[in-house]
């Protein structure tokens, strides 16, 4: 066994957005008990940002913590340049953060809860993946994560979510792409559905559809009768387990055989 297979993790430094909550903290504490090194925290909320910090330095690694509003051009780019000022090369990118608004029929949406949806779900991810990608290169090893959902192949899934679906299939296709571009030099890219999560934007988009989209609620709710809700700490074992694995331009699926 190699070193990478017995020790994937170690000494590494990773950035993970949307890491105050959820998925997105699951994935950084798991990564810090793998012996990731340095964890840089992205999300819009501080002292959600701060508990994930608290976790992971008690796990043994050094977190930074960077408040950052994602649909904003200018923030996201200062905060890039913050990130990279700290660590110059960010081995592991994972692109966690996301938004479902806007829900409801696509006519009469307002445009800029759709610029919102665009900027965050997709714009972000690859405005990272470009600032990043130089140095993974020049090291020959890195790893891109982009987390999508099942609704980016079968739109039937999320009736009235023509925003979230139409940006998490956009972001596969970048991912699938950029997978084809980076073959060969040690840096992979891959897209991760992390399946029907408990998580807060999961219960927000239940709340919501109970009077906006009677057949997206009828959906959501049969899975919490079924009992088929993940919790966030298995979703990101899942994507761990996968992350360590030198595969490229694939579609991790949480439900499929690893």
């Amino acid at each position: 066994m190699d070193e990478f297979a017995a020790q994937p993790f170690a000494g590494r430094t990773a950035l993970i957005t949307g890491a105050g909550r959820g998925i997105g903290r699951e994935i950084a504490l798991q990564l810090a008990r793998a012996g990731a090194a340095r964890l840089a925290l992205l999300a819009r909320t501080r002292d959600q940002l701060v508990e994930t910090a608290d976790l992971v330095a008690r796990a043994g690694a050094e977190p930074l913590v960077v408040p950052v509003d994602l649909a904003d051009r200018a923030d996201r780019s200062e905060k890039i340049v913050t990130v990279i000022a700290q660590w110059a090369t960010i081995d592991i990118l994972i692109n966690n953060a996301g938004v479902a608004q806007p829900l409801g029929p696509t006519a009469g949406t307002a445009p800029v809860l759709l610029r919102r949806a665009v900027d965050v779900n997709l714009t972000a991810p690859i405005e990272l993946a470009s600032a990043l990608l130089p140095a993974m290169v020049d090291q020959k090893w890195g790893r891109v994560v982009n987390v999508s959902s099942a609704a980016a192949s079968d739109v039937r899934l999320l009736a009235g979510t023509n925003a979230y679906v139409t940006t998490k299939a956009g972001l596969e296709a970048h991912t699938l792409n950029l997978a084809f571009e980076l073959d060969g030099s040690g840096v992979t890219a891959n897209v991760y559905r992390p399946g029907h999560v408990d998580t807060s934007m999961n219960r927000q988009s239940y709340e919501e559809a109970k009077t906006t989209n009677p057949q997206m609620f009828e959906f959501m709710d049969r899975a919490r009768r079924e009992g088929a809700l993940l919790t966030p700490a298995v979703s990101a074992a899942v994507l761990l387990a996968h992350l360590a694995d030198r595969g490229n331009g694939q579609i991790w699926h949480v439900d499929k055989t690893l």
